[in-house]
C-alpha cells in the first residue's frame, strides 16, 4: 500500500474503531498510546537506580550503587529492570495484558521494556 492508501485505511478504521488508551480505554489520537491522564499518572523508572534490582533512588548515586535490600542479601540474578513504578496506571496495563487478553498493548510495553533494559 502507498502512504496515502495506508493513511486512508487507518483513518477509516479509526472512525469505526477509534483508538483507545492502553490503560483506561479513553479515546486517544493514535493506537498504542496512553491518554494524557494515564501518561501523567505513569511513573517511568530511570536512573538513578539500584544496579541489581532496579529500584529507583531519590538521589543520584554511583552507577554500581546497590539499594539496602541488595546490600543485605543479593538476589541470585545479576540485574532486573521494570518500566514503571507499580501504581494504578501500570497495574491496569499489566492486568490487561496478563488477564484480559489486551495483547494490543504488547508492542508499546515491549518498546518501553527494551528502553528500561538498556
Amino acid at each position: 500500500m502507498t502512504g496515502h492508501a495506508t493513511r486512508f485505511v487507518r483513518g477509516a478504521l479509526d472512525l469505526v474503531l477509534p483508538p483507545q488508551c492502553l490503560a483506561c480505554d479513553a479515546l486517544v489520537r493514535a493506537p498504542g498510546t496512553l491518554c494524557h491522564a494515564c501518561w501523567d499518572g505513569s511513573v517511568f523508572i530511570s536512573a538513578p537506580l539500584c544496579a541489581a534490582c532496579g529500584v529507583p533512588f531519590e538521589f543520584d548515586q554511583a552507577p554500581e550503587a546497590l539499594c539496602g535490600a541488595c546490600v543485605r542479601e543479593r538476589a541470585r540474578i545479576n540485574r532486573a529492570r521494570a518500566v514503571f513504578v507499580y501504581n494504578d496506571v501500570s497495574r491496569n496495563l499489566a492486568i490487561g495484558l496478563k488477564h484480559r487478553d489486551r495483547t494490543h498493548s504488547a508492542p508499546a510495553l515491549g518498546r518501553w521494556l527494551a528502553r528500561a533494559g538498556r
